[in-house]
């Protein structure tokens, strides 16, 4: 049962689900991946961190990541900011896969996942 500040009741109860070890080693892992790409990507362009977004991406059967390269245009589709760096740039210090392992109470869990650049364009209005 949760408690309020004062530790009384509040009739709400806490719910806990448990996933399959696969299910979690999967999510964790995939943002194990993005972390290193990202840190990957910051040591080659210094300037990755402010211009470039690494997202986990997932389609229902597998997750892959994701390196946005972000260019921002006003309302009137102006640009408004670019990346220090040319797009073919990113793409080529970008790995096209990336191998991470999560390890749980002895258990482990392995997977590789697939890289894309992709050209974002933000409007800001």
């Amino acid at each position: 049962m949760q408690t309020d500040e004062d530790g009384r009741p509040t009739g709400e109860q806490a719910e806990y689900s448990v996933v399959a070890f696969e299910t979690w080693g999967d999510s964790e892992a995939a943002s194990l991946a993005a972390e290193s790409v990202r840190e990957q990507l910051i040591d080659q362009l210094p300037d990755a961190l402010e211009s470039v977004d690494v997202l986990v991406s997932h389609d229902g059967g597998h997750r892959s990541i994701t390196v946005a390269y972000v260019v921002s245009k006003d309302a009137d589709g102006d640009v408004l900011s670019t990346p220090d760096f040319g797009f073919e740039t990113l793409v080529s210090k970008t790995p096209s896969e990336v191998t991470a392992t999560v390890s749980l109470d002895g258990n482990h869990y392995t997977a590789t996942y697939n890289v894309t650049v992709e050209r974002m364009e933000l409007t800001q209005s």
